[in-house]
């Protein structure tokens, strides 16, 4: 499939960089070195610093599990809500910076507004859909004619920079138009990263098709 008219109006793609859960591992050992080795390398603070060291890695570990058990269930849900929408689009998603800030905008009041979310797209319109993987919880929904456009955007998740999406509702003051950044997942090492580009201009393609579908039967 060709995207190249798409490429041209997308924002450079991010860079690799390392995670926050890595930087974090990495400051630690440094603040442990420094504890370890504040009177001098010796046998008793080499013996310190394996001794932190090992507990730095121990916690990193248990909140790695916590990060893959959190992503498996999430994967549950998106496979649940897939099977009981047959023919809909389902991407698993997370916060990004300003989506609570533009959700909080919208006249349509949202209960809450969870870490992880799961949105699904049909011929009806687009959801947000949270909760268990076994009672999932519709958080909100919109029909595509309330849907203004869909487009590829750079999103802030955790302070690291990924390419995600971008849905302007009418539902602002006066029906104004609501930008909410979503940033994608689902993809890499336990679903915890963001797509590739390609993968992402395919999602962006089967909204904009359901999107452009609704609209004409309208």
């Amino acid at each position: 499939m060709n995207h190249d008219g798409d490429e041209a109006r997308l924002p450079p793609a991010p860079r690799t960089a390392p995670t926050p859960l890595f930087l974090g591992f990495l400051g630690a050992l440094v603040v442990v070195g420094g504890v370890a080795f504040r009177a001098g390398f010796t046998v008793s603070a080499l013996a310190d610093f394996l001794l932190l060291a090992a507990i730095v890695t121990g916690l990193v570990l248990v909140v790695f599990a916590w990060l893959m058990i959190w992503a498996t269930r999430a994967a549950q849900r998106a496979e649940r809500l897939a099977a009981a929408r047959p023919g809909a689009v389902v991407i698993r998603a997370v916060g990004s910076r300003g989506l609570r800030r533009a959700v909080a905008a919208l006249r349509t009041e949202v209960a809450f507004l969870p870490l992880g979310f799961t949105v699904v797209a049909d011929r009806t319109g687009i959801e947000v859909w949270g909760g268990s993987a076994e009672h999932p919880l519709r958080i909100g929904r919109a029909p595509w004619d309330a849907v203004a456009d869909i487009a590829i955007v750079r999103v802030s998740r955790a302070g690291r920079a990924a390419d995600g999406l971008s849905v302007a509702i009418l539902d602002g003051v006066e029906g104004s138009r609501v930008e909410l950044p979503i940033a994608v997942v689902g993809y890499g090492l336990g679903g915890l990263f963001a797509p590739r580009r390609p993968q992402l201009l395919e999602l962006h393609r089967e909204l904009t098709v359901r999107r452009s579908a609704a609209l004409e039967l309208a």
